[in-house]
């Protein structure tokens, strides 16, 4: 089975939340999200986030329900992913 993401937007603010799953990874194994941007606040600049987070037992991450294991932010919480964004080079 190949590897999917399934996004409920492609393209959002950042303090707007968004559905992602993944599925067909390994079972029980680390997968890491990360998210990008170039403008903050109307200003160019390169920003990111990421969250590490452990497969279940069928390879799936459903992130509305599952809290990273590390990352730039801690907890059940979409928005986090989007919201948590640091200068490019500081993850």
């Amino acid at each position: 089975m190949a590897a999917t993401i399934v996004l409920s937007e492609y393209s959002t603010l950042v303090d707007e939340s968004v559905f992602i799953r993944l599925a067909g990874f390994v079972p029980n194994s680390h997968v890491t999200v990360r998210a990008v941007t170039n403008n903050v606040l109307g200003l160019p600049c390169v920003a990111e986030s990421l969250a590490v987070f452990l497969t279940d037992e069928q390879g799936t991450v459903e992130l509305d329900l599952q809290a990273p294991v590390s990352g730039t932010y801690h907890g059940v919480d979409l928005v986090q992913l989007t919201g948590v964004l640091v200068q490019d080079g500081q993850v």
